[in-house]
C-alpha cells in the first residue's frame, strides 16, 4: 500500500507521517510547496503521477475564528480543495481518509453524537468541513479512517473520557508537577468570533462494533504528549 498525506507540514499531517513510517508503510507527505489543492489541474497531475492506493487528507483551513472573516478562503480550501482530491481519488480508485471535526454538530443536548447524527454546524469552519464530507459521501465508496481495511464509512475516534477546558488545564499542570491554581469561567465570559458547540462528545461505539481498538483515556494521551515534548526539548 502506498499512501499520500496532504497537509504534511501541519501538526496532524506530520504526526501521521511518523506513524506510517514507523509501520513501514510507503508514504509521501505533501504540502503547498508540492501543489495547491485548490488548483484542480495541479492536484490531478500530482496525484495521478504518484498514484496512491490511499490519500489521507489533512490539509485544511483550521483557523476557526479567523474563518468568520475569511469565509471565502476557508470555503475554497476546505470545500473546493477537498472536492479536487475526491475527484482524483474516484478516477484512480484510491481510498480516502478525510479528517473532519466535531464542529459539524450543533453541540446541543447531553448525548454523545453518533456518526450518522444530522450535522448542524454553527460556524464557517464547521460548515466548510461538513461540505467537504458531503462531496466524499456523494462521490466515493472507499472512504474511511481505516485505510488498511475495507470497513468503509464514517467513524468517530477520540480519546476515552470527557473534560472541560478548565479540567484539561488542571491536568496539564498536575502532570507537569506545577502548583498552579486554575479558576474556571463560563463560556459566556470568554467570547469568540466563531460560535463553538457546547457539547463535543462523540460516541465511539462504531469502533467497537467493527472490531477496532478504542483509543486510550485522554489523560494517558496527555502524559505521552508531555513526555515526547520533554524528549524533543532535550
Amino acid at each position: 500500500m502506498k499512501v499520500l498525506v496532504t497537509g504534511a507540514k501541519g501538526q496532524l499531517g506530520s504526526d501521521l507521517l511518523l506513524c506510517l513510517q514507523e509501520r513501514k508503510i510507503p508514504c509521501l507527505g505533501v504540502d503547498r510547496d508540492e501543489f495547491d489543492i485548490t488548483d484542480t489541474k495541479a492536484t490531478k497531475r500530482f496525484l495521478t503521477e504518484y498514484h496512491p492506493d490511499a490519500v489521507i487528507h489533512c490539509a485544511a483551513y483550521t483557523k476557526v475564528d479567523q474563518a468568520e472573516q475569511e469565509a471565502e478562503l476557508c470555503y475554497k480550501i476546505n470545500v473546493e480543495g477537498t472536492k479536487n482530491i475526491v475527484q482524483v481519488c474516484k478516477i484512480l480508485g484510491s481510498k480516502m481518509l478525510y479528517l473532519s471535526t466535531d464542529y459539524v454538530f450543533s453541540g446541543t443536548g447531553e448525548n454523545f453524537y453518533r456518526p450518522l447524527d444530522t450535522p448542524s454546524p454553527l460556524n464557517v469552519y464547521g460548515k466548510t468541513k461538513y461540505e467537504g464530507e458531503r462531496h466524499i459521501l456523494a462521490e466515493l465508496e472507499q472512504y474511511c479512517r481505516m485505510i488498511q481495511t475495507k470497513k468503509y464509512g464514517i467513524y468517530h475516534a477520540t480519546n476515552e473520557g470527557i473534560c472541560s477546558w478548565a479540567e484539561f488545564a488542571k491536568e496539564i499542570f498536575k502532570q507537569a508537577g506545577l502548583s498552579v491554581t486554575v479558576n474556571p469561567i463560563l463560556t459566556s465570559q470568554y467570547p469568540t468570533k466563531a460560535v463553538r458547540p457546547m457539547n463535543s462528545r462523540l460516541s465511539k461505539e462504531c469502533l467497537t462494533k467493527e472490531g477496532f481498538e478504542r483509543l486510550p483515556a485522554w489523560e494517558n494521551a496527555l502524559k505521552r504528549y508531555l513526555e515526547e515534548d520533554v524528549i524533543k526539548k532535550n
